[in-house]
């Protein structure tokens, strides 16, 4: 591990992308970084896990990249949705901006700007943008406008898209939409057409809302996410979650299931956070939650919940007590396969240094144990995660108040972690 971390030039992260289709260490990262480049209006790096060297890709000309999606919910607290690109059939890669000018105004509950959809031709260093979000109310000086013409398309696009077949693409917003919690949407590039597929909704017995992580493959042609609530009457202390689907074959977006347990005897976890996996073997999905109780402002423990498509039903796999935070770590969330076919997880508090841990999973025999002490104020976030050869590829940020974005890397065969820190442009 790199004890120190330069202060060079701070780049902000976006994402992380491996460059072809197979999982080579010898492969190349893509990431790309709002700020920097010969033109100082941002570039795309690239970072070789192998020799730990990076250069620029290309500078961009014109900047239609956001190195971190925030807003403030309706819940008013923060929330961060980390943006990627998505390497197409065509050879082309494909994203979404939540805030393509980069300037967030935080008396506002949104942004000035709705949000892109766009693509990178690394032939000719061209980024096109492909579609522009129109929802969220008209914005003015004075206030933000929720009318019905804007507010019935989706705003703030968020997370990676997904290609399902070729040049069709899939994506969620958490702004826009009647009543202003966004949706999924579709885009086809072969015809330049845009769908809203539908929209999350905050009534009871709704889809639910406030989407927490990438969308994953699934069972057939669906794609799968988690979001926050399902109720907005639901109590702070009963934040479940819920399962939800967008089922590409009819173009509708659809409730799964709640994320509480039917296992009485399973310990209560609470706040789902961060990226979920779905291991076909098993027919199941795989998430976590931040805490083991029902207090918020502690966030204590956390663990890993299940959800079995065969029996529909939700156990919680593991939970960290109390006692056990010292050892186990604190506030789990965010869950990625290495390939060793294991599941990781990261905590952001406890363990033996009090900086939170790695977990390994194996839910096969439903065993878990920690790998690795942080040892440093790095705080890992929940999603975005990329395999490359053994090791695991993320993002964390030195300091949640005043973050600054940096990489990491954690080796499963070897147990090392590699705090990589920011690249100079």
């Amino acid at each position: 591990m790199k004890p120190n971390i330069p202060q060079m030039k701070k780049i902000v992260l976006l994402s992380i992308l491996i460059l072809s289709g197979a999982v080579a260490i010898s492969q190349n990262l893509l990431l790309t970084s709002e700020f920097g480049g010969a033109n100082s209006n941002g570039a795309l790096v690239k970072y070789n896990p192998a020799t730990t060297n990076s250069s620029v890709f290309t500078s961009l000309g014109g900047n239609p990249f956001t190195a971190l999606n925030v807003i403030i919910n309706s819940d008013n607290d923060w929330q961060s949705q980390q943006g990627g690109l998505t390497l197409g059939i065509d050879g082309k890669y494909y994203g979404v901006a939540f805030l393509p000018s980069g300037i967030v105004n935080l008396d506002l509950d949104h942004k000035t700007d709705r949000g892109i959809f766009y693509r990178f031709d690394p032939v000719t260093n061209k980024t096109q943008v492909l579609y522009s979000f129109t929802g969220a109310g008209e914005y003015n000086m004075a206030d933000i406008n929720h009318t019905a013409s804007y507010n019935e398309n989706l705003a703030g696009p968020a997370y990676k898209v997904v290609e399902m077949s070729s040049g069709v693409f899939y994506g969620i917003a958490v702004l826009g939409g009647t009543s202003d919690l966004g949706g999924a949407w579709k885009f086809d590039v072969n015809t330049m057409t845009y769908k809203k597929i539908g929209e999350f909704s905050n009534q009871a017995f709704g889809i639910g809302y406030r989407p927490l992580g990438n969308l994953v493959h699934g069972d057939g042609s669906n794609l799968y996410g988690v979001l926050s609530k399902r109720n907005i009457n639901q109590p702070t202390s009963l934040d479940d979650g819920a399962l939800y689907r967008i089922n590409t074959a009819t173009d509708q977006l659809e409730f799964v299931h709640d994320l509480n347990s039917t296992d009485l005897v399973s310990p209560m976890l609470t706040f789902p956070t961060g990226d979920i996996v779905y291991i076909p073997s098993l027919n199941t999905f795989y998430g976590t939650k931040l805490s083991s109780l029902f207090n918020w402002d502690a966030h204590i423990g956390g663990g890993v919940w299940a959800y079995n498509m065969t029996d529909n039903t939700v156990k919680y796999k593991w939970t960290i007590a109390t006692s056990e935070t010292n050892i186990l770590g604190s506030q789990v969330g965010g869950l990625v396969q290495g390939n060793d076919g294991k599941l990781y997880a990261f905590s952001k508090g406890g363990g033996a240094n009090g900086f939170g841990t790695i977990i390994k999973y194996v839910p096969s025999s439903n065993t878990y144990s920690k790998v690795l002490d942080l040892t440093g104020p790095l705080y890992p976030h929940y999603s975005g995660f990329q395999v490359v050869g053994s090791k695991i590829f993320g993002s964390w940020e030195d300091d949640p108040n005043h973050p600054f974005y940096q990489m990491f890397s954690y080796d499963v065969l070897t147990g090392l972690l590699d705090n990589i820190g920011s690249l100079s442009l």
